[in-house]
């Protein structure tokens, strides 16, 4: 006699992050549904996944399946499992975000600070802030940004800055998002 219907675990193979609440992914993450059946004197076996993460439902015969969500944004995933004697599992649902973009991180000065459209000057008291973004909506967030002056060591951004050293420099900076996504460096 087998009246208990099968259960389903969720995991992730690839990139992924989430902050206790929200889930974020990549278009290359694949997500995988395993599915067991009970009770253990003698289940009848798993028949068949049924997931749908917006495009329809799709049904994939055994007890694994995995696929990737291949557009950005929001998706509400929802699975459930079906055993050989028609025992189905409760229906579950999780918000998914699928998060490709990485941030945008812009370099401003203080003052004093002067341009001739070409060359940029400041002094030792200068300010320098570093402002990362991550776009779109759906995005997992900035988790850090870096910078290094003159090739130097790269450095966790803070807060604002300065060059204490006279004379022409170059400042490198980036910034990574909570799923891995890295903006080019500037």
């Amino acid at each position: 006699v087998d009246d208990t219907p099968p259960t389903t675990s969720r995991t992730f193979d690839g990139p992924y992050c989430t902050d206790g609440l929200n889930i974020w992914i990549r278009t290359n993450t694949t997500i995988i549904l395993t599915a067991e059946d009970g009770p253990a004197c003698g289940p009848s076996g798993v028949k068949e996944i049924w997931y749908n993460y917006g495009d329809g439902w799709n049904v994939v015969a055994g007890n694994t399946a995995s696929f990737n969500i291949p557009n950005e944004c929001h998706h509400t995933l929802q699975y459930y499992v079906v055993d050989n004697l028609g025992n189905t599992e409760e229906m579950h649902s999780v918000e998914i975000n699928v998060d490709d973009s990485p941030p945008s991180t812009t370099l401003t000065y203080g003052t004093p600070y002067y341009t001739d459209g070409v060359d940029e000057w400041i002094t030792t008291s200068t300010p320098i802030t570093l402002t990362a973004v991550d776009y779109p909506d759906c995005a997992s967030g900035v988790v850090a940004t870096y910078y290094r002056i003159n090739g130097g060591t790269w450095q966790t951004y803070t807060g604002p800055f300065t060059i204490p050293d006279e004379c022409t420099h170059t400042i490198e900076y980036y910034s990574v998002d909570c799923i891995g996504n890295e903006e080019p460096h500037h």
